[in-house]
């Protein structure tokens, strides 16, 4: 057997038929089909049992109850006889004739695994798309068609999409090395790829399309993750794990913190202002950030996609400013009002004014807003902390993000993540 086909079901009826076909009718016919229903309610166990009857090469199993689409994945693994094996979602299509090419790509190199482009179909237009991420707009050239690793450039395989979906596997590799799926409800895929990478002597990247994943379907299992956000935790402890399983130091261990940071917080930012799940999410998120370890990161540059959040999650304050105060009442007054309409909450003003200086709008401000601190007479006295500083004449500040954009700036300009000057 060239290849299984692995594919978790749970209420998908609307979809089955389309996935199943498009397995199907590939002109790599030395295949198996292995559905592993999880405890469905609609018709999908009965789609799928029709489906037995009219080919053999597929095969369901049935799960007594809801294990999700990771345990479902090792089910479907242990039943597997396939030279190779592939985790296909099953609201999903793959393109026409990728099984045959990326069969012959592993064969021909090797592989551990074989991972490669994808695109998107809307669920409602049918639109295709993609993502920089599916097609792996970061990834090198040269690195496509030949087997690489993960010590040769780590960096590398932070270009690719994690998912499962976009790749085949040799199955005797998992095996041996025991390379399976984690149980969560979602978040399944992250320490998956992270560990295969790890393991894998021969990776090939390809160019082909293997699958078109379908977006906007209110019941794909990513839905879930808003409502079980601490598996974006628990993937990244595993990770971690797995990372020192490895003995995966230095610059390489960076790269994946990094990646996995980056995510972790790109899910926060979507689903904090969402008004459901808003206070368990920054309030489970403020307490994952502040017992983050970051000291192997430190001597790295700052990806401000993770760390900008981080620092508004764990900090009083991450910007001192020492505002100098010799201008106009008027100047003076616009300049603190831009200010305090910044998006960026998290900074303290202190106002610089030798001997003499009227400093009377300033106190005002004091008055009302306790980010507004004493007055000194030059930017020398300020407290030393450890946060970013920036010097600024009474000027307006046009555009809300300046702080914001100042310090994205800096992070990615800098050699590690100690705080600079910034420079308006």
């Amino acid at each position: 057997m060239k290849l299984s086909v692995i594919i978790p079901v749970h209420n998908a009826a609307p979809y089955l038929p389309a996935c199943l076909d498009s397995v199907l009718s590939q002109d790599l016919t030395d295949l198996q089909v292995i559905c592993v229903d999880d405890d469905s309610t609609d018709q999908s166990a009965q789609i799928i049992t029709n489906y037995t009857h009219k080919d053999s090469r597929v095969m369901l199993i049935r799960h007594p109850m809801t294990m999700y689409a990771g345990s479902c994945r090792n089910t479907g693994l242990v039943a597997a006889t396939g030279e190779y094996v592939h985790f296909l979602d099953s609201d999903d299509i793959v393109e026409k004739g990728a099984y045959r090419r990326y069969y012959q790509l592993a064969k021909e190199m090797d592989a551990d695994m074989v991972k490669g482009k994808s695109r998107c179909f809307d669920n409602a237009t049918g639109q295709i798309s993609s993502t920089a991420i599916l097609r792996f707009s970061g990834l090198p050239e040269n690195y496509y068609g030949k087997a690489v690793s993960f010590s040769q450039n780590p960096s590398a395989f932070s270009h690719v999409s994690v998912v499962p979906w976009n790749g085949i596997y040799k199955r005797q590799f998992l095996l041996e090395h025991r390379l399976w799926f984690n149980d969560f409800i979602c978040v399944n895929d992250r320490s998956f790829f992270n560990e295969v990478s790890l393991a894998a002597d021969r990776v090939v990247f390809t160019k082909d399309r293997l699958v078109k994943y379908r977006i906007n379907n209110s019941q794909s299992l990513v839905g879930n993750r808003a409502r079980n956000f601490q598996c974006q935790f628990r993937s990244f402890a595993l990770i971690r794990k797995q990372c020192q399983k490895y003995n995966i130091t230095g610059a390489a261990l960076a790269e994946i913190l990094n990646r996995e940071l980056t995510d972790l917080f790109i899910w926060y930012r979507k689903y904090r202002n969402v008004p459901e799940v808003q206070e368990s999410i920054v309030s489970s998120t403020t307490e994952f950030a502040r017992s983050l370890d970051i000291l192997p990161l430190k001597d790295y540059p700052p990806v401000f996609k993770w760390y900008y959040d981080y620092l508004l999650l764990t900090q009083d304050h991450i910007l001192t400013i020492a505002l100098h105060l010799s201008s106009s009442a008027e100047q003076l007054t616009k300049c603190m009002e831009s200010i305090l309409l910044q998006d960026m909450p998290k900074f303290r003003v202190y106002g610089i004014a030798p001997s003499g200086t009227d400093t009377s709008v300033y106190q005002s401000f004091m008055d009302k807003d306790t980010r507004f601190c004493g007055v000194l007479p030059s930017s020398g006295d300020i407290p030393k902390e450890n946060v970013y500083f920036l010097e600024l004449k009474p000027t307006v500040l046009k555009d809300a993000d300046t702080f914001q954009k100042l310090i994205r700036h800096s992070m990615e300009t800098a050699k590690n993540m100690a705080p600079v000057i910034l420079t308006l």
